[in-house]
């Protein structure tokens, strides 16, 4: 035995168990970190242990990912493992390429030809709801296709631009706004960040300069502006999701107007004024993009002290954000929408406004991901509907009825013998969800918002529950629907998984705490009744949404 212990494999058995217990010992008596400023996330905390979660598989699976997410020194070893990956040729990390002189490039794939005639045709689809109001298109490059010497030799950043004048030429009674060609003229100027996926306040000015010409104002002068570098310490999107370590952080530079403009800025969905579009508070924090009009909201107006009578729309993203403040000399006031969070009628806020201009202004990137303009502009397969119901002739639309009536007719003398299973009511699903879990910061919704929300038919679904969050930067959403035929199950599930979808690419970059709950979501199908919950609460919900059906 002796002679065991004493052997090479026996020592470094010895070791390996000592560093095993090591580190175990470490890990217990470490905190948990709520957040990861690396990563620009929450962390998993460790989970409640019930019989309930035990059975189910939820504990196992929510400590699996606790301790990879609460593991000693995890920073240094995502460092480590990228860099690693560096070496070893890898091109990519979580969808980001590393180019030359440390730019972090967000990698882009272009959209099938379907998806992006659905995106030419909202944009035509804005532009014809308010005939009145002259339209301008800005689809902004991101810098893997203007920094053409940062770009790897392996990748193609000319398929952003190639997509780009697809969509451009689709376009129908819309002004479109080419600033390629300013940008990548000064590609060698610092226009874009080297570790986050936005342009510089630098390159919006120069795109802003691009505007004027085309909507008729004169544009500022550099010369105008005092430049102040208000950071040297910000690390971006691109440096959080692609684990690279080893680059240098960027400088956040504001252009500043030497004769300084008068403006008020309201926030309406969360109540708040300002005097300023810059929120100070978040260059100590780590999303320092977010100085730029607080961050991003459903709904900002800016009434400026500009004599011009032109009234402004922005629907945009948040490449909009560094650019909006050029705007404030001239436009008497400016309304600053945000499709991923704006749930109202866009075309009631053009009309009761009397808004002369609107400008869309997107990153190609997004503009691609997100579906959040299609949704405001309503779904395109509805209006090939009523086309084709416009297009019916009196005599064929009354023999169709005829037969759908003749079709109810028998399925109900067919069904009328038989017994009726008897099932729960949508009311009584709702009240042990209340009983289960607090629903007080959350607002109620109905049929209607369930349709606008997920793209449902009224025909398709009996009865509803739904909850949502009182703000629109909150992913918080508790649905319970119950379809008239069980048969529809698949197709409402579907429905979901894209607004799923659509939730990811809102949060992801700009709401990292709520994008969690966005992948811990519960969608699931129990016969006619389909259960959809995002919520830190999501497997409660789920729990009595299964104890009220007895399942």
């Amino acid at each position: 035995m002796k002679r065991f212990f004493n052997t090479p494999a026996a020592s470094m058995t010895f070791v390996l168990l000592t560093v095993i217990y090591l580190i175990f010992t470490v890990n217990l008596l470490l905190p948990s970190r709520d957040f990861s400023e690396a990563e620009n996330r929450s962390l998993e905390q460790l989970p409640s242990l019930s019989l309930g979660s035990l059975l189910d598989g939820t504990f196992t699976s929510d400590f699996e990912t606790y301790i990879s997410d609460q593991f000693m020194l995890r920073d240094i070893w995502i460092g480590i493992k990228s860099g690693a990956d560096q070496l070893l040729g890898k091109k990519e990390s979580n969808g980001v390429y590393i180019g030359r002189d440390g730019y972090l490039l967000q990698k882009f794939t272009p959209p099938a030809d379907s998806d992006l005639k659905k995106k030419a045709e909202a944009l035509n689809s804005l532009a014809r709801m308010a005939p009145g109001v002259h339209t301008y298109v800005m689809l902004a490059p991101t810098a893997l296709s203007v920094l053409t010497e940062k770009v790897p030799h392996y990748v193609a950043g000319e398929k952003m631009l190639e997509e780009m004048a697809k969509v451009r030429e689709q376009l129908q009674d819309v002004s479109f706004i080419d600033v390629y060609p300013a940008l990548h003229t000064r590609r060698n100027e610092e226009i874009y960040y080297r570790t986050d996926h936005h342009w510089t306040m630098r390159g919006a000015f120069y795109a802003y300069r691009e505007l004027g010409k085309q909507m008729g104002f004169v544009p500022k002068e550099v010369n105008d502006f005092t430049i102040r570098q208000v950071s040297n310490a910000f690390y971006g999107t691109q440096y959080s999701a692609s684990g690279y370590k080893f680059v240098q952080p960027d400088s956040v530079n504001l252009f500043l107007p030497k004769v300084p403009d008068d403006y008020m800025v309201e926030y309406t969905a969360e109540k708040q004024t300002s005097a300023s579009l810059y929120n100070f508070e978040y260059l100590s924090k780590k999303d320092k993009y977010a100085l730029f009009m607080n961050g991003n909201h459903a709904l900002v107006k800016i009434k400026t002290g500009s004599h011009e009578k032109r009234k402004l729309l922005v629907v945009k993203d948040s490449y909009a954000n560094s650019l909006v403040p050029f705007l404030t000399p001239h436009f008497s006031e400016i309304f600053v929408v945000d499709p991923r969070y704006y749930e109202e009628d866009i075309r009631k806020l053009l009309e009761d406004n009397q808004i002369h201009d609107m400008l869309v202004l997107y990153n190609l990137h997004t503009f691609f991901e997100d579906e959040s303009l299609n949704r405001m502009v309503g779904p395109v397969e509805k209006e090939g509907v009523n086309t084709m119901l416009n297009n019916l002739t009196n005599k064929s639309l009354k023999g169709a009825l005829l037969i759908l009536l003749l079709a109810g007719l028998c399925i109900a003398a067919g069904c009328s013998g038989k017994g009726k299973s008897e099932v729960i009511p949508v009311d009584e699903i709702g009240k042990r969800i209340e009983q289960s879990v607090n629903l007080d910061n959350l607002k109620k919704g109905d049929l209607e918002k369930v349709q606008k929300l997920y793209g449902l038919e009224a025909e398709v679904v009996e009865d509803v529950i739904l909850y949502t969050a009182s703000s629109n930067v909150k992913a918080d959403e508790i649905a319970v629907i119950r379809l008239k035929e069980e048969g529809k199950a698949d197709y409402v599930k579907q429905r979901l998984l894209k607004r799923i979808d659509e939730q990811t690419v809102k949060f992801k970059d700009y709401r990292p705490d709520e994008y969690v709950l966005i992948n811990k979501h519960v969608l699931k199908v129990k016969g006619s009744t389909v259960l959809f919950a995002v919520s830190k609460d999501a497997r409660l919900i789920e729990r009595a949404f299964d104890e009220a059906l007895g399942k």
